[in-house]
């Protein structure tokens, strides 16, 4: 049972709700449900005793009301309750999709709100509120004990009369959820939406209210596409989203809209402000239109004029101008300084206007506002403009046309839109009434006045979700801003271009819809495995750059894929042609006929599948003739091999490309047993009078298999400005090959010492580091990515190599490798390695140091003078970044020296950036205290000192977000 709010509990007066009505829009948002409950005093002395109403349907699914009597629990009261005449409560349930047809759909959910209501014939009704998500697992919400049944069955109360109770639920539904449900906002709404992107709800939400603005889209469809390339063509990517709107039938995709405007995908992820979205997609329209038609569309719509005055009280004088004041007193000329008030008023109001509602604060912290603002769907705003020739009362009146609503916090939520697309009918015709729908995205819904004004007005109970910008438009401007655009309307250079794109389009999507069911295949022929030397049976870019593919349906039957390669390869048949994709029964049984009549006997020739997973005969699986002796193939192989048929030969079998297995007993193994049922083998035969130990197959497919190509890319340390690598080259060396020939033949290439040459080799996993060892102790294999080569995954390993100025032993016997973060004046770090003699230094082991260049005012060092260390890290000392440094504190010295100390040190910082950090005393990875470089505050370093050592322990934070930190509140932009 759900527990409602206090307030929920209020009794309030109402009257009857109309019974159900088959009339009703069975998508619509709301539905009323009523149960009248005859001979309820029997109803509630029978224990589980059940009654439901009639179904009503909303959002295309049942509801209907529930009533249980339920046995209490337990037989306790509290003090203040009465003690019930009845054991049963009375409960009362509001129930969504709970046939059993219904059910099988699988999973769904479906969020609703209600009242449930008893009627009473004397005075207020008893109402309770739920809100709860219907989901398949529980399928009902309400009360087990919704009252008392002394109260209830109380005649002096009236909600029982003539042993009668009447139930009564007024429900709301949003459009539910889950793989049974698809949504046909088109078929339901008579609208569609737009496909979100990844966070794109905010484009979408002003998008569709600029849409159902058809003065806006009427000029939209007007303008001139030029001859920008389609790709980067923002007018025609406009006019593709408005049309496809207007004709589609399903979502529509607005990725060729922010291809036009140069977004990539990672901009597709970034939600921005709609309002600035707004403002900049028609400031960059409108100067798209200048010089056109259509110039003066956007002001003529949106851009209405205000004046901002300054009035005396006392004296009469007003100024229109914007001038500066002081403490709510104007400098009014030749009367003096006079109390005034300063304030603003509209001369001009446009056809269409946007109000936003500012709920995004960036003011020190950034945060969304969502207190309570209520908005009416009516406004006259005369109070607020200077009537004259150009403003007249009739053009202050308005009427809401759009709300744009945000959902979350400042850093992320969702927006949709709730657009009353029936206010042109309604002003032009009084019966017609408002048809607010939702447009969430892709999914659109009708919804209630009510969903889409009130509930969005903000306030504690709001979830976060309030208003964020309104859309009036002019009573008076209705008509022209609002009237519809028959599709006779729409210009022809639009309709023909998107016609054409939409049969492409279609013809493109039954294309993919056949290659579904469709798959490529490559036939290898016996001469093309002949020719082959590599690994495998055939080189994989042969089967994909060189043999021709043949398209054959996923379902073909064996016997058909073999009658249609021997039409292809062989000899065409006389067998009728079947079209696979026809599925009618003529068809079917045509396709019957034919397999019946294929006889793969006659076929002279075998197909196999090959895959990673090993080749196999489509026919039949292998089958005992793979049992044969070894031996008693001789003939047939010295056949092939073109050898006199009583030839001595001996065996191989190669079960991967670095396992060959010798066959001795030929007369006893079988190839099925020597066979790996896996991946396959391969069988090897060579002549036995020329094969020796020392040259043999075998040995031959050693050699072949640690006979590897490595591509060599020079690299450098500390690389200077005109040192510019040699183009990577290629060489091939044996695995077992000591490393240093390879160094040789890098170095022969350079014509400098093999041994300054310095390779990048693997040395734990497949993890890739500099060697410093001899490299007359490795092989050729330290240079492989991989532990174990296999050739036909790898072709070319690349390897890295540098030049060193020295010999690339002397850094793991007399050097030591030293890597230094250089500190440029301009506040930029350069990386440099050094390798340092150890001799006549303290270097013991490798280093990892910062360098700079020595301020001036830090050369000489005072009694009193103390270098500070200075970091950069984000809200939590912990969450360090950037490049630290030091700087001269002095005791004593003014602490707004030393603030401007730290501004000479970060020269790339703007002033308006460095206004932003905060400063704090850290002490490792603790915040000691903030830092506010008081006017007259000095420098205590005994306040910095470590208590048992005397010794300044901290250090200087600042306090301030990363730079390479990707924000969400980066600002829009539209490149094109």
């Amino acid at each position: 049972m759900c527990s409602p709010d206090p307030e929920d509990m209020v009794v309030m007066p109402t009257h009857d709700i109309p019974a159900y009505d088959e009339c009703n829009d069975p998508y619509g948002p709301e539905g009323h449900l009523s149960l009248d409950i005859d001979c309820f005093s029997a109803f509630m002395n029978r224990p589980d005793n059940r009654m439901m109403s009639k179904p009503v349907i909303v959002r295309g699914i049942p509801w209907r009301i529930l009533a249980i009597c339920r046995s209490q629990q337990g037989g306790r009261h509290t003090i203040s309750s009465r003690v019930s005449r009845n054991n049963y409560n009375f409960g009362f349930f509001l129930q969504c999709n709970n046939d059993e047809l219904l059910q099988k759909r699988g999973i769904w959910r479906c969020y609703g709100q209600a009242t449930l209501e008893v009627l009473n014939t004397k005075g207020a009704s008893i109402q309770k509120k739920i809100h709860h998500s219907f989901h398949n697992g529980e399928v009902d919400w309400g009360f087990s004990n919704y009252d008392q049944y002394d109260t209830l069955m109380n005649p002096k109360d009236g909600y029982v009369v003539n042993d009668t109770i009447k139930l009564r639920c007024r429900f709301t539904a949003d459009v539910p959820s889950g793989a049974g449900y698809l949504w046909d906002s088109k078929r339901h709404t008579g609208c569609i939406g737009l496909r979100n992107q990844g966070a794109t709800c905010y484009m979408n939400s002003i998008l569709q209210s600029f849409y159902f603005t058809t003065g806006f889209r009427r000029a939209v469809y007007k303008m001139e596409v030029g001859t920008e390339p389609s790709e980067s063509n923002i007018v025609l990517a406009m006019q593709r989203v408005f049309y496809e709107l207007q004709m589609s039938s399903e979502a529509v995709e607005t990725n060729s809209l922010t291809r036009a405007f140069g977004w990539d995908k990672l901009d597709a992820f970034n939600q921005h402000d709609v309002q600035e979205f707004c403002r900049v997609l028609l400031d960059n329209l409108e100067t798209k239109m200048k010089g056109s038609s259509e110039e003066k569309s956007i002001p003529n719509l949106f851009r209405g004029n205000m004046k901002s005055y300054i009035k005396c009280l006392d004296v009469d004088y007003e100024s229109s101008r914007t001038e500066s004041f002081y403490d709510n007193k104007y400098d009014a000329g030749d009367h003096g300084l006079q109390r005034a008030e300063k304030g603003v008023k509209f001369v001009e109001l446009p056809p269409v206007l946007h109000v936003q509602l500012m709920r995004f604060q960036y003011c020190g912290v950034e945060q969304k506002i969502n207190e309570r603002f209520s908005f009416p769907e009516k406004m006259n705003l005369a109070e607020c403009c200077e009537l004259g020739p150009l403003l007249t009362e009739e053009d202050c009146v308005y009427s809401l046309h759009a709300v744009l609503v945000h959902s979350g916090e400042f850093h992320g939520g969702h927006y949709v839109t709730f657009i009353n697309v029936n206010l042109h009918e309604s002003a032009v015709d009084p019966t017609a009434t408002a048809k607010w729908c939702k447009f969430d995205d892709d999914v659109v819904s009708r919804t209630t006045t009510d969903d889409a004004i009130v509930s969005n007005f903000g306030g504690e109970k709001a979830m976060n979700t309030s208003a964020y910008m309104l859309v009036y438009v002019r009573d008076n401007a209705i008509e022209q801003v609002l009237a519809p655009i028959p599709d006779t309307q729409i210009p022809q250079s639009v309709s023909r271009t998107f016609e054409l794109e939409r049969m492409t389009r279609n013809r493109e999507k039954k294309k993919m819809e056949e290659e579904q069911l469709c798959m490529t295949v490559a036939l290898v022929t016996p001469d093309i495995v002949a020719t082959n030397h590599t690994y495998d049976l055939v080189e994989q870019t042969i089967i994909t750059e060189v043999i021709p593919h043949e398209t054959v349906w996923k379902h073909m039957m064996t016997a058909e894929l073999y009658l249609f390669v021997n039409d292809k390869l062989f000899q065409k048949s006389d067998l009728p042609k079947v079209d696979m994709f026809d599925n009618d029964d003529h068809a079917m049984e045509l396709r019957h006929r034919v397999i019946r009549q294929i006889k793969s006997k006659k076929f002279n020739f075998r197909l196999w599948r090959m895959s990673d997973a090993g080749d196999m005969r489509l026919d039949s699986i292998l089958s005992s003739e793979f049992e044969v002796l070894v031996s008693l193939y001789r003939s047939h192989l010295c056949e092939i091999l073109g050898l006199p048929t009583d030839t001595e030969l001996k065996y191989y079998i190669e079960h991967s490309p670095m396992t060959v297995e010798y066959i001795d007993e030929t007369n006893k193994n079988t190839l099925g047993r020597l066979v790996e049922d896996q991946d396959g083998s391969i069988l090897i035969v060579e002549k036995a009078a020329t094969s020796t130990p020392i040259n043999n197959a075998k040995v031959k497919m050693s050699e072949l298999y640690l006979r590897v190509e490595f591509e060599f890319h020079q690299a450098f340390h500390n690389k200077k400005v005109e040192e510019e690598p040699i183009e990577p080259f290629l060489l091939k060396f044996s695995l077992d090959q000591p490393l240093t020939d390879a160094a040789k033949e890098v170095a022969a290439r350079h014509d400098v010492d093999h041994r300054r040459i310095l390779f990048w080799t693997r040395m734990s996993g497949n993890r890739q580091e500099a060697c410093f060892d001899d490299y007359s102790i490795h092989q050729c294999r330290q240079l492989m990515t991989r532990q174990i080569h296999d050739p036909r995954i790898m072709k070319v390993y690349r390897v890295q190599y540098i030049i060193m100025p020295f010999d690339v032993e002397e850094v793991s016997k007399t050097r030591m490798q030293c890597r230094l973060y250089w500190q440029l004046p301009n506040g930029h770090v350069e990386e440099a390695t050094l390798f340092p003699p150890k001799e006549g230094t303290n270097i013991q082991q490798a280093l990892h140091a910062r360098i700079e260049e020595i301020p001036v005012d830090e050369l000489e060092i005072t009694p009193g003078d103390f270098f500070c260390p200075v970091v950069h890290f984000e809200r939590e000392p912990t969450k360090l970044f950037g490049v630290s440094f030091v700087i001269k504190i002095r005791n004593g010295e003014l602490m707004t020296e030393v603030r401007d100390r730290l501004r000479r040190k970060l020269p790339d910082v703007t002033d308006a950036e460095f206004a932003k950090y905060k400063f704090a005393l850290l002490s490792r990875d603790k915040l000691c205290r903030n830092i506010e470089f008081n006017v007259g505050e000095k420098v205590n370093l005994t306040d910095m000192a470590n208590q048992t050592t005397g010794v300044p322990q901290v250090y200087i934070g600042l306090d301030h977000k990363a730079p390479s930190q990707h924000s969400n509140e980066a600002a829009i932009r539209i490149l094109n």
